[in-house]
C-alpha cells in the first residue's frame, strides 16, 4: 500500500486504505478533499481504502487512552472509539458483495470480503497506512461495501466470536448468509461496554453499487445512545446555592467543602411520553444492527425491580482514584473524596464541588451506553458525598458528614442512535437534583434542547426545585 501526502483540513487526518470518517455529526464543519470517482471497472487495480478522522470536538481533540482490559478476549474492545487512533489500533470489519445488478438483499453472499479486518500503522500520528490481507481487486461488476467497528474476530461459518460471546459484539451474519450483514450486540452488566459504530457514505446512505472508485469512503456513526462521558460537558457537578450564599440545606458555601466518593448511574426503565404514569420498569440490554439499512432493532430485555436497592444491568460507576471498588471511570481529583487522607488539615483537602460547575470525570475507561428505542430513558443516580464544615472547636477543625442520595429522573428527550445525554448534578447538603439534556454525540456546536418545564422528577427526596444560574437553562 502506498502513502498519500497529507492534506491539512481542520481536525482531519488523511490516511491510506479506506476513507473512514468518525462522524462529528456535521460534515459541513470541516472540508473534505474532492473524490471524483473514475468510472469503469479495472481488474488490475486493488480495492484500496483511505481514512479521514473527524476528532471528537466534545473530547477536545484528545485521543482516548488504551484501557487496561483492552485485550482480544472480548468481541470488540471495551471503551470509546474517540478518534482515528482507536480505529487504527482496534480495526474495523468490512463486508463486500459483488453483483451484476444493483445490490438487493437475498441476491448474493459476501463473496469479496467477509469481516475483513482493516487496521493502520502510523509513524507521526497524522499520516496512516491502512492495510488488509489478502488484497482484493475490482471486478467487472458492481461492488457494495458495509462496515462496522470495532473489529470482532468470529468463526466465518457461524458468525460467533472466538472470545467473549455474551457481551459486546455477540454475533455477525455468517459467510454463507444472503441477508443483509448484521451485527448482534449486548451491553455488559458491569458497564464495561464496547462502543459500536457503523459506516455510511458521507451523506448517510449505504455504500452500494460502486463501479471502480478509489478510494472507497466510509463515514462512521455511533449506533447506540451515550450518557455523560468525559467530554467537557458530559457530567457536571455544582453546589446548589440559594440567594443567601447557603448550600441547599442551610450551610454557607464559604465554610463548607463537599467531596464525592461514588456516583452510580443506572437505567431503570423507560417512558413512552413525558409523564410518570407511562414508566415501564424494564430496559433493553441487546440489539441487532443492520449494516445496510442502518437500523438498530432492540432484542433482549431485563425487568428492573423498583426500589433504591434494586440493581440494573445498564449501569456506569465512577469512583475516586484508589477506591477498592472497580468502576468504569474515576472522579475528577478536584472534587473526589481523598482516599487515605480523609482527616487531612482543611487546606490540604481537595477544593471539592463549588458553585462553578466542574466536570465529574478524571478518566473514562468505558462508556455508559443505552439501547436506543425512541422512548424516554429513566435514570437512577446513587451518589455518595461528604460535607465538611469548618468548626474551630473540633480537633480536626471541621465536622464531616457522609450522605448517600438516590434520585430518579425522566430525561427530557427520547433516545436515538448516535445521541448523548449530558447531565448536571446539583448538590445540596441533603439533596441532589439533576438537569438532563440531549445532543448529538459528536457535534461540536449543538443546541441544548433541555427545557426546565418538561424536566420531570419521578421519585426521591421531596425538595424544592431551584437552579443556581437563576435562569431556565442548565448551569454549565
Amino acid at each position: 500500500m502506498h502513502r498519500h501526502r497529507p492534506i491539512h483540513y481542520p481536525l482531519i487526518g488523511i490516511l491510506t486504505a479506506a476513507t473512514v470518517l468518525l462522524t462529528a455529526g456535521c460534515a459541513s464543519e470541516s472540508a473534505e478533499p474532492s473524490t471524483n470517482p473514475i468510472v469503469g471497472p479495472d481488474t488490475l487495480r486493488p480495492i484500496a481504502f483511505d481514512a479521514y478522522a473527524y476528532q471528537y470536538a466534545r473530547q477536545n481533540g484528545t485521543r482516548s487512552a488504551a484501557q487496561p482490559w483492552e485485550v482480544e478476549t472480548r468481541a470488540g474492545n471495551i471503551g470509546n472509539i474517540g478518534g482515528i487512533d482507536d480505529l487504527a489500533k482496534n480495526g474495523f470489519g468490512v463486508f463486500a458483495f459483488s453483483s451484476t445488478t444493483p445490490y438487493a438483499e437475498g441476491a448474493s453472499v459476501p463473496d469479496m470480503m467477509y469481516n475483513e479486518k482493516v487496521t493502520a500503522t502510523t509513524s507521526d500520528n497524522s499520516t496512516y497506512t491502512w492495510n488488509y490481507n489478502p488484497l482484493k481487486y475490482w471486478p467487472q461488476d458492481y461492488m457494495s461495501f458495509f462496515a462496522y467497528a470495532p473489529y470482532a474476530k468470529v468463526t466465518p461459518a457461524t458468525g460467533i466470536p472466538t472470545g467473549d460471546k455474551t457481551t459486546g459484539i455477540t454475533a455477525l451474519t455468517t459467510n454463507a448468509a444472503t441477508t443483509d450483514p448484521t451485527v448482534s450486540y449486548a451491553l455488559d452488566a458491569k458497564g464495561q461496554n464496547v462502543d459500536l459504530l457503523y459506516a455510511t457514505t458521507t451523506d448517510g446512505k449505504a455504500i452500494t453499487d460502486l463501479t471502480y472508485q478509489q478510494p472507497v469512503k466510509f463515514y462512521f456513526h455511533h449506533a447506540l445512545t451515550k450518557v455523560c462521558g468525559e467530554a467537557s460537558d458530559g457530567m457536571m457537578v455544582v453546589l446548589d446555592v440559594d440567594n443567601n450564599g447557603n448550600i441547599t440545606g442551610g450551610i454557607s458555601a464559604s465554610t463548607t467543602k463537599v467531596t464525592v466518593s461514588r456516583i452510580l448511574l443506572e437505567q431503570v426503565g423507560t417512558a413512552t411520553d413525558k409523564t410518570t404514569s407511562t414508566v415501564k420498569r424494564s430496559v433493553y440490554t441487546g440489539a441487532t444492527l443492520n449494516l445496510h439499512t442502518m437500523k438498530l432493532t432492540p432484542t433482549s430485555t431485563t425487568t428492573v425491580t423498583e426500589g433504591i436497592d434494586a440493581t440494573s444491568p445498564v449501569r456506569h460507576l465512577l469512583t475516586a482514584s484508589g477506591a477498592t471498588e472497580t468502576g468504569n471511570g474515576t472522579l475528577n481529583t478536584t472534587i473526589a473524596e481523598p482516599a487515605g487522607n480523609e482527616t487531612a488539615a482543611w487546606d490540604q483537602l481537595p477544593t471539592g464541588v463549588t458553585t462553578k460547575a466542574t466536570n465529574a470525570y478524571q478518566t473514562e475507561s468505558a462508556p455508559m451506553l443505552l439501547i436506543p428505542d425512541g422512548t424516554y430513558p429513566v435514570l437512577r443516580v446513587t451518589m455518595t458525598y461528604y460535607v465538611r464544615t469548618q468548626d474551630a472547636n473540633l480537633e480536626s477543625g471541621y465536622s464531616n458528614i457522609r450522605h448517600t442520595i438516590v434520585k430518579e429522573c425522566l430525561l427530557s428527550q427520547p433516545s436515538a442512535m448516535g445521541m448523548r445525554y449530558p447531565l448536571t448534578l446539583r448538590i445540596g447538603v441533603t439533596s441532589v437534583k439533576l438537569d438532563g439534556s440531549i445532543d448529538e454525540w459528536t457535534v461540536s456546536h449543538s443546541t441544548m434542547i433541555w427545557d426546565k418545564t418538561t424536566q420531570t422528577w419521578i421519585s426521591g427526596p421531596n425538595i424544592t426545585e431551584s437552579n443556581p444560574s437563576n435562569n431556565d437553562t442548565p448551569y454549565l
